[in-house]
């Protein structure tokens, strides 16, 4: 890292003693201290990091940020440590002053297009992109902190439960293109309507630098809203001819999805069409960036999603099993449905499991997935979760002749699955994070 102990220490205005040294690396997890580090000590839901301290000292680190001083802990205390850490996230992103930057937020599809420009910024520049889902105050700046001397192009995901989230994190580096994939569903049960989780996504605008670009999905009912809110240049994308990256000619086959893009031909290992709408919405960012189609089309060839549980299929005692279980929302899950659909595949199995952070909307979404999923006529359908019999009612009277069977202990779910992992059947797997539904795949 590109910066030494003093350094943290002067900014929370501690007094530094004794030989700088050079850091090595900033963590809130003790199973990542390596020599040199410095620890971060955050309070969660489940564990105060300030009971971990010591244990980090005696890993290595030389140095624990905290809320309170721990005796035989060398410790920089501060008034909050998820505000420390993002705002020296925020002064080690400083340092490095000629980054092409952008980030990316949105009802669905953060992961999947944060990657994606993540891929066609690497055909032009060193890039570093968050990890996984390193998208709220403590990812982003873990992200951060793991830019180097070579590093050329920065992607972050940026996530929000609540109001005010993504403008903290919007501000933590200057950004040349912000990119909103679209508003949908996800935690209205925390914001209360899709009118307020697109003010809180256009929060992203706040971090655009001058002359920077917002790229918005042009067919979505909030386009003119954001395009308002922007403040600076908008560039669209979406199945409109008139949008500014125009998608056209899809047609979906087994082993993925061929497309137009600006008249230029695509090809990609991804199904379905939000996951077009991704590769537009990256791809028109790569362009405000300096990356053009030709080279889009190269990294997207090759490009794929393996092991981070969105439309991921692989291959389970002769089935084939499509997990699609890192998360879920009313409007994610019917794309999804869309998708297989689309895939006409035969004997297929869906496991299903709850969709989190609905709110008092709870019931009744889940009501409407349960008759999305009648329409497209399962073999079986096994549901899981606090919620299944609402999935379960709306199953059923959209499909009076298939039955439901509904869990809430997950182990049971694994063994009522092992029947269907047959050649011929396909199993797919759609649930919010919580749920844990790729446990019963292993």
């Amino acid at each position: 890292m590109r910066m030494n102990l003093s350094e943290i220490y002067s900014l929370f205005n501690a007094s530094f003693k004794g030989d700088d040294k050079k850091i090595a690396g900033i963590t809130a997890d003790t199973r990542n201290i390596k020599k040199h580090y410095v620890f971060v000590a955050i309070k969660g839901e489940k564990n105060d990091g300030h009971d971990f301290a010591a244990e980090a000292v005696k890993k290595g680190a030389i140095a624990c940020i905290t809320e309170k001083k721990i005796k035989g802990v060398p410790c920089i205390v501060v008034d909050d440590t998820k505000e420390a850490i993002m705002n020296l996230g925020r002064y080690y992103a400083a340092k490095f002053n000629n980054l092409k930057t952008a980030a990316v937020t949105g009802s669905n599809g953060k992961t999947t297009t944060k990657e994606l420009l993540g891929a066609f910024l690497q055909e032009e520049y060193v890039t570093k992109k968050s990890e996984k889902s390193f998208n709220n105050y403590l990812g982003v700046p873990l992200t951060l902190f793991g830019l180097e001397n070579e590093t050329r192009a920065l992607v972050l995901e940026m996530g929000m439960n609540h109001k005010g989230e993504i403008s903290k994190l919007a501000q933590l580096t200057p950004l040349d293109a912000v990119i909103i994939t679209n508003i949908g569903r996800a935690h209205i049960g925390n914001m209360g309507s899709q009118d307020k989780i697109a003010e809180a996504k256009a929060e992203i605008f706040e971090g655009l630098r001058k002359g920077g670009t917002a790229v918005l999905n042009g067919d979505d009912r909030y386009y003119k809203f954001l395009s308002g809110k922007a403040g600076n240049k908008v560039i669209s994308f979406g199945m409109n001819a008139k949008t500014d990256y125009a998608i056209s000619a899809v047609k979906e086959s087994v082993t993925g999805t061929k497309f137009s893009l600006n008249k230029v031909q695509m090809s990609t290992k991804l199904k379905g069409i939000h996951n077009i709408y991704n590769i537009a919405a990256a791809a028109a960012a790569a362009g405000v960036l300096g990356v053009d189609l030709k080279k889009v089309k190269k990294a997207l060839a090759v490009f794929s999603m393996k092991g981070l549980m969105r439309f991921e299929e692989i291959k389970l005692k002769g089935a084939s099993v499509i997990n699609d279980s890192y998360n879920a929302n009313p409007d994610s899950y019917a794309a999804s449905l869309m998708s297989l659909k689309q895939m006409k595949r035969k004997n297929l199995v869906i496991v299903s499991g709850d969709m989190l952070e609905l709110g008092k909307n709870s019931p009744a979404m889940h009501r409407e997935i349960g008759a999305k999923i009648a329409r497209i006529k399962p073999s079986a359908l096994l549901i899981y979760g606090r919620f299944a019999r609402d999935v379960e009612k709306g199953y059923v009277k959209g499909n009076k002749k298939k039955k439901a069977v509904c869990f809430t202990d997950r182990q049971e779910l694994k063994k009522a699955l092992v029947p269907y992992l047959k050649k011929g059947n396909t199993v797919f797997l759609k649930g919010s994070r919580g749920n844990k539904l790729e446990e019963i795949i292993k």
